[in-house]
């Protein structure tokens, strides 16, 4: 993985990353993943209305904007990222100082 790819990967704030993918990121980016981060999901019960594609009885994963977070305030720079309401927009921002600061 690059340091692009790694930073867009940040850039997103509504995927539930594999915990191996999630480690690759902070490896590529110089921080480590916490234990902490590591979450085990739940999908919707089978037939719901928004039913997602995952293992009904859970699987562990990392929250893409909590990642995003965590790695720019590893790197001291998550308060340049600003307050953003929508996820997606703040995983950008926090993607913007991270590659800012690793420039």
């Amino acid at each position: 993985m690059t340091k692009q790819e790694a930073i867009d990967a940040l850039s997103d704030g509504h995927t539930i990353y594999q915990v191996a993918y999630a480690k690759e990121i902070c490896e590529t980016l110089g921080v480590k993943l916490p234990k902490k981060m590591i979450r085990k999901f739940y999908s919707d019960p089978p037939g719901t209305f928004k039913g997602l594609t995952m293992k009904v009885e859970g699987d562990e994963g990392v929250s893409s904007l909590a990642l995003s977070e965590w790695v720019a305030s590893s790197l001291g720079v998550a308060d340049q990222a600003g307050s953003f309401h929508g996820r997606g927009s703040q995983a950008r921002a926090y993607a913007m100082a991270v590659e800012k600061a690793l420039s």
